[in-house]
């Protein structure tokens, strides 16, 4: 209402709303994911949502984004054909794309790039410096699958700083299977809310986990410490860039995720 500057008190006044446009309005809507939690009685929001983009309208276009695990859920609890509308994929960066990315992010600070030595074995001949530089960012591009914020992550964890006025490039800071196959099974649950929900607070984990909140907190300090996760300004948890993959990759091996 307060966007619109229109008093709406129910599903049908949208439809009021609709009638009195004059001009088509296109209502984009972005992490539409933070619309429900995985709990009884946790999805009236998204389901007065489905409401609203189900009436016969003129003037309104929706636009939505959501994450790809929470739209696995959403279409697992209500079925795929529950969502009016074309779904489109984003589709992941290609080597290329993340290598110009950074690069041209990495130019703006005028220093110049050298790779540590392991990264150079890849390379031979005249060609040494360009082998090093493609052979790294291929490297960089398989670990991120294409998500170029993970990508900037793990370039980030790669370079050091020297005061001579270059950075080295050495190996980026990849996380591991074997971190996460060794945490308990309540911390797995407890990641694999974070993966449906992308962000929660520890109150919403305990709720969609059904887990004490003493475990929760145990768990919650066990990913933090191992740089799992990590937790913004408002104290909602979220999965890190770095670790995404793999933690969806191991949780969906232990059916704690479904495609």
């Amino acid at each position: 209402s307060d966007l619109l500057g229109y008093q709406l008190d129910s599903v049908a006044d949208l439809h009021l709303f609709d009638a009195e446009q004059k001009e088509p309005i296109v209502f984009f809507v972005d992490d539409i994911h933070n619309l429900f939690l995985s709990k009884i009685g946790g999805f009236v929001s998204y389901n007065l949502l489905l409401q609203m983009i189900g009436l016969k309208t003129k003037n309104i276009l929706w636009c939505f984004t959501i994450t790809a695990r929470a739209w696995s859920h959403l279409n697992g609890v209500f079925g795929k054909d529950h969502f009016y509308g074309d779904v489109f994929t984003i589709p992941g960066w290609k080597d290329v794309e993340i290598q110009k990315l950074i690069t041209l992010r990495h130019s703006q600070s005028g220093l110049q790039r050298k790779f540590d030595d392991s990264i150079k074995a890849y390379g031979s001949g005249s060609a040494l410096g360009e082998k090093a530089e493609s052979q790294f960012f291929r490297l960089l591009w398989g670990q991120s699958r294409g998500n170029p914020r993970a990508a900037l992550m793990y370039w980030v964890s790669a370079i050091t700083f020297h005061p001579t006025g270059y950075v080295d490039v050495g190996v980026p800071l990849f996380v591991h299977s074997s971190v996460v196959s060794g945490l308990s099974n309540e911390a797995l649950f407890t990641l694999a809310a974070l993966s449906r929900h992308d962000n929660l607070t520890q109150s919403q984990l305990e709720q969609v986990t059904c887990i004490a909140e003493f475990v929760i907190k145990n768990c919650l300090k066990e990913c933090l410490d191992k740089s799992l996760i990590w937790e913004d300004s408002e104290q909602r948890f979220r999965i890190s860039s770095r670790a995404q993959y793999i933690i969806d990759y191991f949780l969906m091996g232990k059916n704690f995720l479904y495609e």
